[in-house]
């Protein structure tokens, strides 16, 4: 019996302190646009599924506008916005990039806007690679590039990235967050 519970304790404890590597690869052309995700644990696939970026039944509500309501919903925008930034800043201090590469190609049709649009997404790249080399710590080099046609009007995507946590880093984040969002809920109906 005392060998059975001494085993299972280290597998727990072994279970914890193992890494779960998560995948996430978006493409973006004329004819695909899906994100797939795969997590795999031990070398072993627990999940994988691919998610179209655009459903096609999605029913925007046909109310109107109200201006009166604006301000409450810049508020709370805002409020949501806050506790967004905590929550990623959270997960983005344990990850470990093992996998980064960022590739989009096109063009406007036109050299000057096209120039002028892949500067604005350099600089988008820049300030993204800027925040993840900040936050997580890198266990490669992130594959960055831009591609401008500059006589033809497309657009393609591809981005592909592997991360890793142990599992009791993610399980810690988790109650973090879950504390976050109550105490941001309090602070709310407090002040209401």
């Amino acid at each position: 019996m005392v060998w059975f519970l001494s085993g299972t304790a280290g597998l727990l404890i072994l279970l914890l302190f193992s890494r779960i590597y998560i995948s996430i690869s978006l493409l973006y052309t004329g004819q695909t646009k899906s994100v797939a995700v795969k997590i795999t644990l031990f070398r072993f696939r627990l999940f994988k599924k691919t998610y179209p970026i655009i459903p096609e039944n999605i029913n925007f509500p046909a109310s109107g506008f109200e201006f009166e309501s604006f301000s409450s919903r810049l508020e709370s925008l805002l409020e949501t916005a806050k506790l967004m930034q905590q929550m990623l800043v959270l997960i983005l201090k344990k990850l470990k990039l093992h996998r980064f590469c960022w590739v989009t190609e096109g063009g406007t049709g036109h050299a000057a806007s096209t120039g002028a649009a892949a500067g604005g997404l350099w600089s988008m790249k820049g300030m993204a690679a800027g925040l993840l080399g900040n936050f997580t710590h890198l266990k490669c080099k992130p594959d960055i590039r831009i591609i401008p046609d500059y006589q033809k009007m497309y657009f393609h995507c591809k981005f592909d990235c592997m991360v890793s946590i142990q599992i009791a880093q993610a399980i810690h984040i988790i109650c973090k967050i879950i504390r976050l969002f109550f105490s941001m809920k309090s602070e709310k109906t407090a002040s209401a």
